[in-house]
């Protein structure tokens, strides 16, 4: 699936990138090290080695703190941490990606909610399901 996000104001470090492609994780350990291969990978070329650092961190946070309530509310592995190429094409990468120095304040089945240090709210969405998929669960 791809996440699109919508910014309500936009502020923060940057953002994601790269490409290992990780299947549906089962365990929180299983997950746990998805993440850490992840976050092992080298900055990205069209990143810089700061804004890789910021979107890393965020995902650490991310992973620690709002990780398993996600998924227990149907946010899938790769929904939250797809890391593919180019990173700069932010509609490719997992959710975890966008909260590099924000603090995430909600996660709801819907949308992952981010508030940078200045109070400015951005909103990750998931991709809704195309209506035949939506209809055959």
């Amino acid at each position: 699936m791809i996440l699109y996000f919508r910014n309500f104001r936009r502020r923060g470090c940057g953002g994601p990138s790269a490409n290992p492609a990780i299947g549906v994780q089962t365990s929180e350990n299983e997950w746990s090290e998805a993440i850490d291969r992840l976050l092992s990978r080298p900055c990205p070329d069209a990143v810089s080695a700061k804004d890789w650092a910021c979107a890393c961190r965020g995902v650490e946070q991310f992973a620690r703190g709002w990780a398993a309530k996600a998924i227990a509310l149907g946010w899938t592995f790769e929904e939250l941490f797809a890391l593919r190429d180019p990173f700069a094409n932010g509609s490719l990468q997992g959710a975890g990606w966008f909260v590099g120095d924000k603090t995430v304040t909600a996660v709801t089945a819907d949308a992952i909610t981010l508030r940078s240090t200045s109070g400015s709210t951005t909103r990750v969405y998931r991709t809704p399901k195309p209506q035949n998929e939506a209809t055959a669960e």
